[in-house]
């Protein structure tokens, strides 16, 4: 059985598309995002956990799910989302479907070379070897994270705006969500990320790591 979450502030069950116990405005199309965010959402532990435990092949294979799950809230979007059909990137923004096709070399066991490439090996006096035990390397953590964070910056903009579909643009939660996000905006900013004004999407393209 699932246990209730620690958070007894009922605003965080909109989460969940019910606030202070009351659902807001539906539709087959705010139901359908509603899960998939929170499909994204509740694995965001494990993708953090893989990419610091230096557990990059599994760490690409989750982010490529979670890079699947906000494609799929764009086809929704568009009205072109097909049962039992694998999300296309087509429907994501062209500057960034070059890291599905990153993550798919990856997670993807035919690759041999990307598979080395995220291991840790070792060269020496004519012996080559490769690690048992997995290896943190400070650059192949920082590529993933980055990319885990611009996923997760896309995700966080989509429940903002599926919650003010929901109970409006003029409900406190989602006043309140907006500063949150302006206050992470700056925070990235200082890390590096640039946002735009208009759209408040972030701008910076996340390292190689393929």
């Amino acid at each position: 059985m699932a246990r209730r979450p620690p958070d007894t502030s009922f605003d965080h069950y909109a989460l969940l598309g019910a606030k202070h116990l009351k659902p807001g405005k539906t539709s087959e199309q705010s139901s359908k995002i509603l899960t998939l965010l929170m499909a994204f959402f509740q694995g965001i532990p494990v993708s953090e956990t893989l990419i610091s435990e230096g557990q990059y092949i599994k760490a690409a294979a989750v982010l490529k799910q979670d890079y699947e799950i906000l494609v799929r809230i764009a086809e929704v979007h568009a009205g072109v989302d097909k049962p039992g059909i694998t999300p296309q990137a087509k429907h994501f923004p062209e500057e960034a479907r070059r890291y599905y096709g990153d993550l798919n070399k990856v997670a993807h066991p035919s690759n041999q070379e990307y598979l080395e490439s995220l291991l840790a090996r070792l060269n020496e006096d004519g012996i080559s070897a490769i690690s048992c035990s997995p290896i943190y390397s400070f650059e192949s953590s920082m590529a993933l994270y980055e990319l885990h964070i611009w996923l997760i910056l896309i995700a966080v903009r989509e429940h903002i705006v599926l919650f003010g579909d929901m109970y409006g643009t003029e409900d406190s939660s989602y006043l309140d969500s907006l500063r949150w996000f302006a206050h992470g905006a700056r925070l990235l900013e200082k890390a590096g990320f640039v946002f735009e004004a208009s759209e408040g999407e972030s701008n910076k393209e996340p390292a190689d790591f393929a």
